[in-house]
C-alpha cells in the first residue's frame, strides 16, 4: 500500500448552496488508486469565521494523524482504527491553516492573528510574526480584516523547511516566500498570485500559486517553471474556485499537487516535471481539497 490523507473543507457562498457542511479526511491507496476505508467526518467544534467549513491542515504527528479544522480546534486520530484520541484546543488558535509536524515539534499556523505556534507536548511557544513587520508591512497589498498586526495581517498560509534547515513562510497578503531563519524575501509577485503551500527538493521549492490555479518551482539560481496550469473553467453557476491549487507533498520522487474540486495531480519531481496521473476523488463543485499528507510508513518521504 502507498497510504496518504487528503484533508478536504466546504465552502460558503451566497444562497443556494449548502451552508455548514463539514469537512472529511480521504484515505487513499495510491498504488490502487482507491479509498481504503471510507472518509472520516471532520466537525468543527464552532462555526467557521470565514467562507471555508471543515478541515484544514494535516499531519502525521507522534505517530497520530492530526487534523486542523475550521472551528479553531484539531483533531487527532489513531492510524491504524482511525478512533478519534483527542481534541486539542488552545486560547491563542485563531483561523488555524497548515500544520505541520517538523523535528519532534507540531507546528501550526494560526493566520488570525498573525502567529506560529510550536507544540512539544508541554507548554506551546508563540512566534509573533509581527518581529518581522518592517520588512514585511510594505509588501501588503490587501488588508482583510482590521488593518492592524494579530488579526491576519499576511494571512499567513503555509510552513516548510528547506534541505539546510531554514524555515519557510508563504504570506497570501503579500504575494511572498519568505525565509523566516535569515529574514530574507526569496519570492515576491511576478508570478505569484496568493500563494499557498511549500515543498522542497534540493534544486529549489514548489509553491502553488493558487489564485492562478497553477504550481511553480523555483530554482535556488532563480529559475522560476511551471509545473502545472489548470484551464479549467466553471461551468455555468458553479463557484470560481474550480481548479484552486491547495496542497503539495513529495513521496518516493512524485510530487502531488492538488487541486478544486478534490482533484490530486501526480508530477515527476524533476524537470522537466512529466504529468504522472490525476485522480478525481468527486465533483462535488464547492468541496475543496486543503492538503494532504503521505503515510511515513509507506512512502520515502522528503
Amino acid at each position: 500500500m502507498k497510504r496518504m490523507y487528503l484533508s478536504t473543507m466546504h465552502r460558503i457562498y451566497e444562497a443556494g448552496y449548502p451552508q455548514g457542511e463539514v469537512g472529511y479526511v480521504y484515505c487513499l491507496d495510491w498504488e490502487t488508486k482507491q479509498q481504503f476505508r471510507p472518509p472520516i467526518e471532520i466537525v468543527p467544534h464552532q462555526p467557521p469565521e470565514g467562507k471555508s467549513h471543515g478541515s484544514r491542515g494535516i499531519t502525521i504527528y507522534s505517530g497520530q494523524l492530526h487534523v486542523a479544522t475550521s472551528g479553531n480546534n484539531i483533531l487527532v486520530f489513531d492510524l491504524d482504527t482511525f478512533e478519534k484520541k483527542n481534541d486539542i484546543r488552545y486560547p491563542s488558535f485563531k483561523r488555524l491553516h497548515q500544520i505541520k509536524s517538523h523535528d519532534g515539534y507540531l507546528f501550526v499556523v494560526s493566520t488570525g492573528n498573525d502567529k506560529l505556534i510550536t507544540i512539544d507536548g508541554m507548554i506551546p511557544a508563540e512566534l509573533d510574526l509581527s518581529q518581522a513587520a518592517e520588512l514585511l508591512e510594505p509588501h501588503v497589498i490587501q488588508r482583510t480584516r482590521e488593518d492592524q498586526w494579530g488579526n491576519d495581517m499576511l494571512h499567513f498560509n503555509s510552513v516548510g523547511w528547506a534541505p539546510n534547515g531554514d524555515e519557510y513562510h508563504v504570506y497570501y497578503n503579500c504575494n511572498m516566500v519568505f525565509n523566516w531563519t535569515q529574514q530574507q524575501i526569496m519570492a515576491l509577485n511576478g508570478p505569484l498570485h496568493r500563494p499557498h503551500d511549500l515543498a522542497f527538493t534540493e534544486d529549489g521549492f514548489f509553491v502553488n500559486s493558487s489564485a492562478d490555479k497553477a504550481c511553480l518551482f523555483f530554482k535556488w539560481n532563480g529559475e522560476i517553471r511551471v509545473v502545472n496550469k489548470n484551464l479549467e473553467v466553471p461551468p455555468p453557476g458553479i463557484p470560481n474556485n474550480t481548479g484552486f491549487t491547495h496542497g503539495l507533498a513529495i513521496g518516493d520522487d512524485i510530487l502531488f499537487a492538488c487541486g478544486s474540486p478534490t482533484k490530486v495531480c501526480a508530477f515527476e519531481k524533476k524537470e522537466p516535471f512529466n504529468h504522472i496521473h490525476t485522480l478525481h476523488l468527486n465533483d462535488a463543485p464547492n468541496e475543496c481539497i486543503y492538503d494532504l499528507v503521505l503515510d511515513p510508513r509507506d512512502w520515502r518521504i522528503q
